[in-house]
Parts: C-alpha cells; sequence; structure tokens
C-alpha cells in the first residue's frame, strides 16, 4: 500500500530529472553557439546573453543535483 502510494513520487522525481536534463542541454548547445558567436564579436548583447545562459545552466545544474540528492540517495 506504501509502494503505491509512493511509486508515483519516483515517477514524478524521474521525471522531473528527465525535464532538467534536458533543460541542461538545451542551454549547453545555446551557451556553445553564443560562445562562436562572442568570438566574433564584442557586442555587450552577447556578452550579457553568454552570461544569462551560464547563470541559467549553472542554476539548472544545482536543481538536478538537489532533486537526485534528494530522491536519489546513493
Amino acid at each position: 500500500m506504501l509502494k503505491d502510494a509512493w511509486d508515483p513520487r519516483g515517477d514524478q522525481a524521474k521525471q522531473a530529472q528527465t525535464t532538467l536534463k534536458r533543460q541542461f542541454k538545451e542551454l549547453d548547445q545555446q551557451q556553445d553557439s553564443l560562445v562562436e558567436r562572442l568570438i566574433e564579436t564584442t557586442s555587450t548583447k552577447v556578452l550579457t546573453a553568454v552570461l544569462f545562459l551560464h547563470h541559467s545552466k549553472s542554476y539548472t545544474n544545482v536543481q538536478l543535483a538537489k532533486l537526485c540528492a534528494h530522491h536519489f540517495p546513493k
């Protein structure tokens, strides 16, 4: 009975983990694209965008680590 109640939480955690991993991958690809543009320009808008993506990527990585630590302890 407890297992039946707990299984949906595990499924939700796995789904959240998958979503965060996908977001991290997308942010990584965007960051790579912007770094290529950064090499070609000194625009402050591009620099700001790279910094924003770096921050977003770091935040997503922290959220993923917290989720994994909470739902999938070693």
